[in-house]
């Protein structure tokens, strides 16, 4: 099972090391990645307004955006030890990979987030 190491890092607890604790700092683990993705989104979010308002001039009214995710291929069965540390090495998950499209004010813009292991 996952629970939370040293340094909030997500690490892999085997079965006959299953605490309470262990459960709860899971979940604690859980809520803190949610609340960084949250941010990382209003952040970005937040700078692409930023920067496509200031792009405006005052004579016109600014144009409405949308953003879409675009996911455009699947990694399947990626190792869940390559991601987590001291992860299963039989365990596999399927990653989505995506890019961004932002459209607005007659432009199309593809974002690129990346992706880090």
């Amino acid at each position: 099972m996952l629970g939370e190491g040293p340094e909030g890092k997500l690490v892999w607890i085997p079965e006959d090391e299953y605490s309470p604790e262990a459960e709860e700092a899971k979940l604690r683990f859980k809520e803190k990645t949610r609340i960084r993705r949250i941010r990382v989104t209003r952040s970005l979010l937040a700078a692409i307004c930023a920067l496509m308002i200031g792009a405006t001039t005052t004579a016109h009214a600014a144009p409405q955006y949308s953003i879409q995710a675009i996911r455009y291929a699947t990694a399947p069965g990626v190792t869940l030890s390559d991601l987590v540390v001291d992860g299963p090495k039989n365990e596999k998950v399927d990653i989505a990979m995506v890019v961004w499209l932002i459209r607005g004010g007659g432009r199309n813009i593809l974002f690129d987030s990346g992706f880090h292991r």
